[in-house]
């Protein structure tokens, strides 16, 4: 959700009573870019254009100045807008979308609104109010929430297809409007509002009627700056305005609205503005400029008396300058060294190894097929939403697919696993039946092992079974070389012969 301010006009004012004025407001054309890149699609216009109802009118009252500023909006550190400082002022009572004819010779149909400002409550700005209007310096922007852009949007131009609009607020006299259409049209007592609307007409039948020698009056809408740009150098930190107010504020004096005549003598137009001064150029004369200081004191901007102003041309070199040959050495000098890094550049890829020519016609390569891979791919795609849908959904696919293959191969897997086991099993039942003793095998240590396929531990079975066996045997055969001699009477064995053989006489 975002924020936006737009910029509006109030077209009358007209008093109902002593407590309240009417005012009728254009508050924005439809179908066309404002100086903020935003655009109001008349479709959706017409679907929101009443949320402005029951909104109130909002305004800044400097009484110092008896001037009102803008939306004076806060900002957090992501120059989001947190709060705007105004106070309401009078309620909109009433939308609606009719035409509007643009001093620039185009016919739109542009958004109304009709409100009651409480002249009851704060009679001092609804009186500051009229006398802007009648300065030709009283705009309008409104306050806009915007919930949702439609595709593509970008900081140059986009458009909203979902907001709400917040509040309508009413600009000084030194807030440029973003919307050249945007402002004040007139100020109305309700008895004469018939014969102001026939000015008005007039006024947009003849957008610039001169009432005297070099004075005209200001049509409806007025061009800002003669239609020229102004170009800003360096930051404006000396005041909380915007290069754009300052501006507006010096053209404002340079060229002064007769509040009694409502017209405006056209005298200089703005070309370049700095930080403390302003180049200006004379409206009917391009080759004569004035370099003009100025200060800010309390967000006022102050021109320097005119005998201070520099005269000079060439935007801007001073009359009889002893600096316009070293302004030239310097362009000369940046020129030959930027021609110097683009010889640098030139000979270095001039010196591009093999190598890198060789993989630099890879890449392209690569990028080819790849572009005609992307353009094969984009004529299949009928929007964006289809294409990552078509997408999302072949991804999906692909991974049910790729999940359904490792659950087979799981299973695969877990079969052939245990086939081998198995087989592996009764390979050892067969082989260690034959090599241990039934007990031995039907023991519970040599089916684990065997359960197992621990042939270590058989073989170690065997080999303990073997040397039992080999034990009991060798008991076995001492046992059966045994002699038992039962005697009845105690009687040599040996005859005396062999005695006299077997033992030497005695000496």
């Amino acid at each position: 959700m975002e924020k936006q301010v737009v910029n509006s006009k109030i077209i009358e004012i007209a008093s109902k009573n002593d407590i309240t004025k009417t005012v009728t407001m254009m508050v924005h054309k439809n179908n066309a870019v404002n100086g903020n890149g935003l655009d109001f699609k008349q479709e959706y216009v017409e679907q929101f254009k009443n949320t402005l109802i029951n909104k109130p009118v909002v305004a800044k009252y400097y009484e110092e100045y008896d001037d009102l500023g803008d939306h004076e909006p806060e900002f957090d550190d992501n120059d989001r807008i947190v709060k705007l400082n105004t106070i309401a002022i009078g309620t909109i009572y009433e939308s609606w979308i009719d035409t509007y004819n643009s001093d620039d010779g185009e016919t739109y149909n542009a958004l109304y609104a009709k409100a009651d400002l409480w002249n009851y409550k704060y009679p001092e700005i609804i009186a500051c109010v009229e006398r802007l209007y009648n300065e030709g310096n009283c705009d309008s922007s409104v306050e806009v929430e915007i919930h949702q852009y439609g595709e593509n949007p970008l900081p140059h131009y986009r458009y909203s297809t979902d907001f709400t609009y917040l509040a309508n607020c009413l600009l000084g006299s030194s807030v440029a409007p973003a919307d050249s259409d945007a402002g004040v049209k007139a100020i109305n007592q309700k008895e004469i509002a018939s014969a102001i609307k026939n000015d008005l007409k007039r006024l947009e039948d003849n957008p610039q009627i001169t009432d005297e020698e070099g004075v005209e009056t200001m049509s409806t809408v007025e061009v800002f700056n003669k239609g020229k740009e102004v170009k800003y150098y360096g930051e404006l930190e000396i005041s909380s305005l915007k290069f754009e107010e300052v501006a507006n504020q010096i053209y404002n004096k340079l060229n002064p609205i007769n509040a009694k005549t409502d017209s405006r003598t056209y005298k200089y137009w703005i070309r370049d503005l700095y930080t403390d001064y302003v180049i200006a150029e004379e409206w009917d004369d391009y080759d004569t400029l004035w370099k003009i200081p100025y200060t800010i004191a309390n967000d006022e901007v102050t021109l320097a008396s005119e005998d201070q102003w520099q005269k000079g041309s060439l935007g801007f070199i001073p009359e009889n300058s002893t600096e316009l040959n070293q302004l030239i050495q310097e362009k000369e000098s940046k020129v030959a060294e930027l021609n110097s890094q683009l010889t640098t550049l030139k000979e270095e890829l001039n010196t591009m190894s093999e190598q890198k020519v060789t993989e630099v016609a890879e890449l392209e390569t690569k990028i080819a097929d790849l572009e005609a891979k992307v353009t094969e791919l984009s004529e299949l795609v009928v929007s964006e939403k289809e294409a990552k849908t078509s997408i999302e959904t072949e991804l999906n696919t692909k991974v049910a697919e790729l999940e359904g293959q490792i659950t087979e191969l799981s299973k695969y897997k877990e079969k052939v696993e245990k086939a081998e086991k198995d087989a592996k099993i009764a390979e050892l039942n067969s082989k260690y039946s034959k090599l241990l003793s039934k007990e031995t095998f039907a023991s519970e240590e040599t089916q684990k092992a065997i359960e197992a396929c621990n042939v270590a531990e058989l073989n170690s079975l065997v080999v303990q079974e073997i040397a039992k066996e080999k034990v009991e045997a060798e008991v076995e055969i001492n046992s059966k070389d045994d002699v038992t001699v039962v005697a009845s009477k105690s009687e040599d064995l040996l005859p005396t012969d062999k005695k006299s053989k077997w033992h030497s006489p005695s000496k």
